[in-house]
């Protein structure tokens, strides 16, 4: 074989690949953290695709890609919601296998989430799909892991006293 076959492939086509790997990884996980905090799923998707541009705008000089999407997803989720959402998209992406759909889709889980105040909703959201740890919550929202922590058991409180009012009309 010549030295060409045995030749790495461009550096370009490298980081591709690895830009794909990261959007596979990543990108449900952040669509289920927005979901979680309420949002459409055509919000979600957008929020979580703005926070992929801006991670390849500067995706050179970002050592650590995963925590810097998710304190970017958390800045996004601190904006006003929009009034109109955008349309759903038939095309399948990697967001449809995210499987918090089903959960967070049902209208008493919402409604749920939603007696939470907006410090307490924001903790749940990080803490329930599992992808973050209490560290990384208290860099997300800016607050201490303490903090994190007490807002946790009052969210968990608060859900488990409305879901023993109201979760009789889920099952």
């Amino acid at each position: 074989m010549s030295a060409e076959a045995h030749a790495e492939p461009p550096l370009h086509e490298d980081l591709d690949a690895q830009y794909g790997k990261l959007i596979e990884k990543q990108w449900p996980k952040l669509l289920a953290l927005c979901l979680a905090y309420g949002r459409s799923r055509p919000e979600a998707e957008d929020i979580v695709q703005e926070a992929f541009l801006r991670f390849h705008e500067r995706r050179a000089s970002i050592e650590r890609p995963a925590p810097y999407l998710r304190v970017t997803v958390a800045r996004l989720l601190a904006r006003p919601v929009r009034e109109r959402p955008r349309s759903e998209v038939g095309a399948a992406t990697a967001a449809d296998r995210c499987g918090i759909d089903d959960f967070l889709g049902h209208h008493l889980t919402r409604t749920a989430l939603e007696q939470l105040p907006v410090r307490q909703r924001e903790v749940f959201a990080h803490d329930f799909i599992g992808y973050f740890t209490i560290a990384e919550i208290a860099e997300a929202l800016g607050i201490e892991p303490a903090t994190v922590r007490s807002n946790l058991r009052f969210a968990k409180a608060r859900l488990r006293t409305w879901w023993a009012e109201h979760g009789e009309e889920l099952r």
